[in-house]
This record gives structure tokens, C-alpha cells and sequence, in this order.
């Protein structure tokens, strides 16, 4: 029987009344994290007096008797007895639903199928779609990623701002099981502080970025151990040197942009930066005028084709480049 989202609910609270749940989509977080609700679902309703059994799926292949057996064998220690089958290892699905097309849902253990997207004219989705006391799940893959980043930083007691949000969302992929563990993760590094976004690119494990953008905002105002000593640490990362070039310019394009329209302030700037980098940038925009700011730009050219030219030396013409438009 497919179990629709708005029938979830109603689902999990008559667990009971179903004996086989196949699980599937390509959200293989979502997947894990509903097969997780089930099993303590059914823990409450038995004390947590369960024996889970991960079948392997290699007796499967060698032998179909024993997972027979295995289906209607009763634990002597536990009340409720859960057999997991990961699906992507099972070689023979046909086989498979005609064992499960056999069972005498009385008898049995609670079974649950753990798979990727099936399509359409699989025989074991087909099955668990047309008997009643089988459950059908498919999981989607989430469509709105900041929904379910929000979701699991309410799970964490984590406040995330607009900003935040909106530069976590483009980090992470659809699969719920990665949105949880980063956000798991986050809110262990935060430790009750409150989100800014160095904690969250020293958590997520970007510090690249962090590094990268605290190079580009002291261009021009910081002095020469400082530009220094932040190269240093880029090249620690093993930063392409492109993309380190390719940051410069689009920033200072930024500036050039913002300089000509009169702004002065990095919080006018579109799109918008984070508040985090304000200071410094506000410091190039009152120190760095027009003039300065293109010929940054032409240097910049130039150290590109340089660096291209030259690859054996291109860290030591990045450096040259950083420390001649320092402050000194």
C-alpha cells in the first residue's frame, strides 16, 4: 500500500498493522532517517525489547532457505524481532518478490527493505504497492533544501539568520542525511554561541573560503606581513591559483562598482555581503579610489598571463603582486 506524506502521520501511529515496509527514493538520507523513526517507533511499543537483524545480502545469494528461515525465526531474548535488507545488494529482485508475494504476514517478522528510486515496473515495489499490509514509502529528494535546513537546526536549537541560510542552502546537496549531519555538526562547534559565519565555515569544514575572502578584504589596506602571512596560509590549503586570482578580480570589480556608484558602505552593496567582512571592506572603499582600483585590474591581467607562463613560480608572482598593492 503507497503511503503518501499526509498519510505518514497516520502510518507511524498504526505501525503495527503492516509486516513489510519497503522504503525508497534517491534521498537515501530521508530513506535511513524514516527507517531510523520506524525501528524506534517500534521500540516504544515493545519496551525497546527488539532484536535487529541486518540480512546479508550474500546469503541471500547463496542460499534462499535461509532467508526463509529467517523470516519466521523468533528471537528467545526480545519480543519483536526487525530484519533490514539494503535493496542495492540484492542481485535478484524478482526472487525476492516472489519470497515476499509467499509470506503468511501472521507468522512473520517485521521486515524492512531499505532501497534507491525504484522504477515502475519493479516487481517488488509493485508488490508492496497493490497488498495492504505491506507499506510502500517512496522519499523524494527535499525541494526546498533551506525548509529542511531550518527543520533540523529547530531539531539542534540553532538560530540561523537570512544570510546564513541563504549560504548554507547553496552548500548543501538534497540528501536530508547530509543536511542533518552538517547541521548536527554545526551546532556541536557552536556550542551554545550564537551562528555567524566563521563558525560556520570553520564547522562545515570551508575554511578555504573564510582564508580566501580575509586575503581579497585587506587589498590595499593591510601591510605587507600581513598580506604575507594571510598568502601563507592560502597556500597551505592548496588553493588553485586561479581561483585565488579569479576572487581578487571579481572583488575589486565589486569595489570599482560600488566606488562609481557613490556607495560607501558595505551593507549597500548587492548582491549583499556578509556583515562579518564589513569592516575591512568599508576600509577599501574609503581608502581605494577609481584610479587604483583599475590599475588592480590591469595588474591582475597580467599576473594571470604571468602566472600561466610561468607555473614553476607562479606562487612567488602572486606574492610580488600581493605585497606591491599592500599598505605598507
Amino acid at each position: 500500500m503507497l503511503i503518501k506524506d499526509w498519510e505518514y502521520k497516520k502510518f507511524i501511529n498504526n505501525l503495527l498493522d503492516y509486516k513489510c515496509v519497503l522504503i525508497h527514493g534517491q534521498d537515501r538520507g530521508k530513506v535511513n532517517e524514516i527507517s531510523i523513526e520506524i525501528i524506534n517507533k517500534i521500540g516504544e511499543l515493545f519496551n525497546n525489547s527488539l532484536e535487529i537483524i541486518n540480512f546479508e545480502p550474500d546469503e541471500f545469494d547463496k542460499s534462499q532457505t535461509y532467508f526463509y528461515e529467517l523470516i519466521y525465526q523468533k528471537s528467545f531474548f526480545s519480543k519483536i524481532t526487525i530484519i533490514k535488507i539494503n535493496l542495492d545488494l540484492i542481485k535478484g529482485e524478482k526472487d525476492l518478490s516472489k519470497i515476499f508475494n509467499s509470506i503468511n504476514s501472521s507468522k512473520s517478522n517485521f521486515i524492512i527493505i531499505e532501497s534507491k528510486y525504484l522504477l515502475k515496473n519493479s516487481s517488488i515495489m509493485n508488490l508492496f504497492n497493490k497488498t495492504n499490509n505491506f507499506a510502500l514509502i517512496p522519499c523524494y529528494q527535499e525541494t526546498n533544501i533551506k525548509q529542511s535546513i531550518m527543520k533540523y537546526a529547530e531539531l539542534y536549537s540553532l538560530k540561523i539568520d537570512d544570510i546564513n541560510l541563504n549560504y548554507l542552502s547553496t552548500k548543501f546537496g538534497n540528501d536530508t542525511l547530509i543536511t542533518k549531519n552538517e547541521i548536527e555538526k554545526l551546532a556541536l562547534y557552536a556550542n551554545g554561541q550564537n551562528i555567524n559565519n566563521t563558525i560556520i565555515l570553520d564547522a562545515i569544514g570551508d575554511n578555504s573560503e573564510l582564508n580566501l575572502n580575509e586575503l581579497i578584504d585587506s587589498l590595499g589596506v593591510e601591510k605587507q606581513s600581513h598580506m604575507n602571512f594571510l598568502y601563507e596560509k592560502i597556500q597551505y590549503l592548496g588553493l588553485n591559483f586561479i581561483i585565488i586570482l579569479r576572487a581578487l578580480n571579481k572583488h575589486t570589480r565589486t569595489l570599482l562598482e560600488a566606488n562609481s556608484n557613490n556607495i560607501k558602505n558595505a551593507k549597500d552593496i548587492n548582491p549583499k555581503i556578509h556583515f562579518s567582512r564589513h569592516k575591512k571592506i568599508n576600509k577599501q572603499l574609503n581608502k581605494l579610489n577609481n584610479d587604483q582600483l583599475r590599475r588592480y585590474l590591469v595588474d591582475m591581467y597580467d599576473l594571470e598571463i604571468s602566472c600561466k607562463l610561468n607555473h614553476n613560480i607562479h606562487e612567488l608572482l602572486i606574492k610580488k603582486f600581493l605585497l606591491n598593492h599592500s599598505n605598507y
